[in-house]
């Protein structure tokens, strides 16, 4: 057999040492790996630290490990978040702010929220005062680490790691868990502002329902003013704005849009508020100057709902809903893709409506004359589309108002 020959005392030292740096840095790198997996696999941000502080402890074969957070708002309280290690029953963080000047600063200017990596090489000996120091000992945490949490250049808290030997964390070590924990800084802050995110999207919803309530409240309080003037009207607005709402949907038109026609619906006559309840009323036909100032509703109701901010052309549809394709509808003569749509929509509805019931001047003519009306004009007063999504709506669909 050859002889053995040993490694000299100091050569043994070196490669001691070497294993022990080796040892130190894989324990870290794979801790490292799987944190980054953590923080892409994560559903919330209470889910990724509980992975993170079980990672470091039993893949990193780290004692210890918890997350603490500046409570900004309340004083600059500490919040300690999950932890893993040992049970925190004799550790209270609660009342622990990091500005407290009580503090002994030898260990780091922010104990708990250190600027930059902070290692204490003996937890025993070592200067400086934690709440945790008692605990640490306890469960023979020989050195610590703690490492800042930043986001957009400011520190919002620190992980804090344990090892159970004196001057555990060397430079090598101390850089990947600095990789470490900006992973985990990445991944808080992305839940943190998907929360924000969301919470702002709540609150815009929210404020949205308000403002749809209060637009409702209003148009209903129009509506009723405009009718309350003529008592074969009422209802009138009401049930033109449901059959309109109802071609615009069988035409596949966007539901804001179908909205906004609705809207358009209920308040479509309020121009007839300046209206003469004579001429409102009159028994019989009007003559060529009663009919023209019923005709001035259109404009009068534009001026009235222009100055309200409404999210559709609320003020131009109801201007345009006596428009007719071929130009001999009021007040401007506009001619075809000259009207908006869900005026040609709304002026289709509210014929078909004024046809079906009774009005002052002549009692109700019927729904088959209604639609024979807009039938024999399709294309000439009507737009064809439109006159076909009604016409399949009362004939194929059983429309009723």
């Amino acid at each position: 057999m050859g002889k053995i020959t040993k490694l000299p005392q100091a050569s043994m030292s070196k490669r001691k040492i070497l294993d022990g740096k080796l040892y130190k840095a894989n324990r870290a790198l794979k801790a490292l790996i799987e944190c980054n997996h953590a923080v892409l696999k994560a559903k919330s941000e209470e889910d990724l630290l509980d992975d993170l502080c079980w990672i470091i402890v039993e893949v990193g074969g780290y004692a210890m490990a918890w997350f603490g957070f500046a409570q900004q708002k309340e004083k600059e309280k500490i919040l300690p978040v999950p932890k893993k290690g040992f049970e925190y029953t004799n550790l209270d963080l609660a009342s622990i702010m990091w500005t407290d000047p009580d503090f002994d600063y030898s260990f780091t200017d922010r104990p708990l929220l250190p600027d930059e990596p902070s290692a204490m090489r003996k937890t025993v000996t070592g200067h400086g005062y934690l709440p945790s120091r008692a605990e640490e000992i306890k469960r023979r945490c020989a050195s610590s680490l703690a490492l800042p949490l930043v986001s957009k250049d400011y520190d919002f808290g620190a992980l804090h790691v344990y090892a159970k030997k004196p001057d555990a964390f060397d430079k090598e070590e101390i850089e990947l868990l600095t990789e470490l924990a900006n992973s985990a800084a990445y991944g808080i802050e992305m839940f943190r502002t998907n929360k924000e995110f969301s919470l702002a999207q709540r609150k815009l919803r929210q404020n949205a329902k308000k403002i749809q309530r209060t637009l409702e409240d209003t148009v209903k309080a129009l509506s009723s003013a405009a009718e309350a003037r003529d008592s074969y009207k009422v209802g009138h607005q009401r049930r033109v704005s449901k059959l309109a709402s109802s071609i615009a949907k069988e035409m596949s038109l966007p539901k804001d849009q179908i909205e906004g026609i609705r809207m358009a619906g209920v308040i479509h006559d309020i121009g007839k508020i300046y209206v003469p309840s004579e001429i409102l009323g009159k028994q019989s036909y009007l003559n060529e100057i009663e009919f023209n100032i019923v005709k001035m509703h259109t404009q009068v109701g534009y001026d009235i709902i222009k100055p309200v901010k409404y999210p559709w052309p609320i003020a131009d549809i109801i201007l345009q809903h006596h428009e007719r394709m071929n130009g001999s509808g009021y007040p401007s003569g506009l001619l075809e893709d000259e009207i908006l749509m869900e005026a040609r929509i709304l002026s289709v509805a509210d014929v078909i409506e004024a046809m079906f019931s009774h009005r002052s001047h002549r009692p109700a003519r019927g729904i088959n004359s209604a639609l024979e009306e807009i039938s024999r004009n399709k294309g000439i007063l009507y737009d064809p589309e439109v006159v076909g999504a009604c016409l399949k709506l009362f004939n194929e669909k059983s429309f009723k108002f």
